[in-house]
């Protein structure tokens, strides 16, 4: 089994070798299977995040829920290794942080969320997964288990299996 620094490594490579307009097409039909799915139809808080590189585009997801009267909450990471949520409004409520990654403006936050849906590099039809870096979402979650947690990922970032830590928290659904 390969450990997660390859894997990131071999779906940097893959991402980066597929045409922009099999991405575009990838990205629609994600776009359809999240506003379709039936805990996103039924929540009315959802916490989303907003693309950045190995990430579905998700900037048109979050203006439809936002024009679908949702409450969408974005994470923003407060003393350098805590991630909150905060409630946006539109689009121009976000601002460039660290790396060029958008997050809320406001230092609001808000933890009775209904639904996440959570991006990442790697993932199993088990539902494991691999991030980015740091352990923002694994620190809330395992003191937050209780909510609904959706992958979001490219059908090529789903492998057969990979080795995961005992603190990595698993998740409810994978959508790809």
């Amino acid at each position: 089994m390969f450990k997660k620094e390859k894997i990131r490594q071999n779906i940097k490579k893959l991402f980066e070798s597929i045409n922009s307009d099999i991405l575009k097409e990838k990205n629609i039909q994600i776009k359809n299977k999240i506003l379709e799915n039936h805990m996103v139809k039924k929540s009315k808080t959802i916490w989303f995040f907003v693309w950045w590189k190995l990430e579905p585009e998700t900037k048109g997801i979050v203006e439809t829920l936002l024009n679908d009267w949702k409450q969408v909450f974005l994470p923003k990471i407060i003393n350098n290794d805590e991630m909150i949520f905060s409630e946006i409004n539109s689009i121009n409520d976000l601002k460039i942080w660290k790396f060029g990654i958008l997050e809320p403006k406001s230092d609001d936050f808000f933890d009775k969320i209904e639904v996440f849906l959570v991006p990442g590099v790697a993932f199993t039809k088990n539902w494991k997964r691999i991030w980015k870096w740091k352990w923002y979402y694994d620190k809330y979650f395992s003191k937050n288990n209780e909510n609904y947690k959706i992958w979001i990922c490219y059908d090529f970032q789903v492998l057969d299996d990979f080795e995961i830590n005992n603190f990595d928290i698993t998740m409810n659904e994978i959508i790809f």
